[in-house]
């Protein structure tokens, strides 16, 4: 599993929103957001690179998503 680490525009007011979108398309992954970050900052656990996926995914809705290194 590989931990990748995003900063977003992403509330807790959107959560509804994207726990629908992300339990879609990454069915097989474990995310979670950390609200009390100044980033915002999603986590996600993988077997697979799904780092563009979900920067693509996010900012086609409107949202900001960068992954952190």
């Amino acid at each position: 599993m590989t931990v990748y680490v995003f900063k977003t525009s992403i509330t807790k007011t959107d959560l509804t929103e994207m726990t629908f979108i992300l339990n879609n398309l990454l069915p097989d992954s474990k995310w979670n957001f950390d609200f009390d970050d100044i980033d915002n900052i999603l986590r996600i656990e993988s077997q697979h690179n799904i780092s563009q996926q979900v920067i693509s995914e996010l900012i086609a809705k409107n949202y900001l998503c960068e992954e952190l290194e």
